[in-house]
C-alpha cells in the first residue's frame, strides 16, 4: 500500500520485515527500489546485490536489478561499478528490451496511449545510454 502511494519511507521497515517471514529476490529487490528512492544508496545495493544473488548472477531475469543497481552506483559516483552492471545486462540478457517493446505495444491495444509512449521513451533512452557506454 505504501509503494502505491509513493510512502517509500514507511514500505521499508515493513518490507524487512516481510523478507523476515519469507525471503524472496522480488522482496530484497522491492526494497532496494524503496531505499534507494529515499537515498539510502549503500543499503540499496546491498539488497539489490541480495536479490540479485537469489537469482543467480548470471540469470537473464536480473536484467532490470543490474539497471537499478547501476544507477545507484552512479548516483554514488561510482561508474565503474555501475559501466560493469550495464555490461552484465547485454552479457546475460541481451535481448531484455523486447519485454518492453511487448509491453508498450499491448499498453496501446488496452486503450493507454500515453503509458506505452512512456515505456517507449524508456526504451528509446536506455538504448541511446548503452550506445554511450559500449564506446568508451
Amino acid at each position: 500500500v505504501y509503494m502505491s502511494k509513493s510512502d517509500f519511507s514507511k514500505a521499508v521497515p515493513l518490507l524487512k520485515h516481510f523478507i523476515t517471514l519469507q525471503e524472496t529476490s522480488e522482496a530484497y529487490y522491492q526494497l532496494g527500489k524503496c531505499l534507494a528512492t529515499c537515498w539510502e544508496h549503500l543499503e540499496a545495493v546491498i539488497q539489490y546485490t541480495k536479490a540479485i544473488e537469489m537469482n543467480g548472477i548470471n540469470n537473464p531475469d536480473n536484467a532490470t536489478i543490474y539497471i537499478q543497481r547501476g544507477d545507484v552506483y552512479e548516483a554514488m559516483n561510482m561508474a565503474d561499478l555501475a559501466y560493469q552492471d550495464y555490461r552484465k545486462i547485454r552479457r546475460n540478457a541481451p535481448k531484455f528490451h523486447e519485454a518492453y517493446v511487448v509491453y508498450a505495444n499491448e499498453l496501446d491495444a488496452g486503450g493507454n496511449p500515453t503509458e506505452a509512449n512512456r515505456v517507449r521513451i524508456f526504451i528509446s533512452k536506455l538504448f541511446s545510454y548503452f550506445v554511450q557506454i559500449f564506446k568508451s
